[in-house]
């Protein structure tokens, strides 16, 4: 006789789908849209699209070899986004949001991340 366990398995949470450039152009877009005047919001959302065109020409991966800067906002150095990311995904963990804490553990690969970053410092 096989003993059943008294509480059943988890199933793991399928791992989340990362987010592509086009979905952190979209977060930039909804996180400037503030309360302020249209034209504002929209002139905010070129000229940061215009930033991260310059710096990293949209590439999450981009890397200056001059200066260890990374990712679309170019964080220099690049522990800089790591250790930021690696805090709100602490803090996603212990509310329980497994999948949002993998996301921003996902930095290095996940431009809404890292724009979310280049957007708030």
């Amino acid at each position: 006789m096989v003993a059943v366990p008294s509480h059943p398995t988890p199933t793991p949470s399928p791992t989340p789908q990362m987010p592509t450039v086009d979905d952190a152009k979209a977060y930039m877009a909804v996180r400037l849209a503030g309360p302020a005047d249209p034209r504002w919001r929209i002139t905010q959302f070129y000229c940061a699209d215009s930033i991260f065109k310059y710096e990293s020409q949209w590439d999450p991966h981009a890397t200056n070899p001059r200066s260890d800067a990374y990712g679309i906002p170019q964080s220099n150095p690049k522990s800089k986004i790591g250790d930021w990311a690696v805090g709100k995904a602490k803090i996603l963990e212990d509310a329980g949001d497994v999948n949002g804490a993998w996301l921003y553990r996902a930095w290095a690969d996940n431009p809404v991340v890292q724009v979310e970053w280049g957007l708030t410092t």
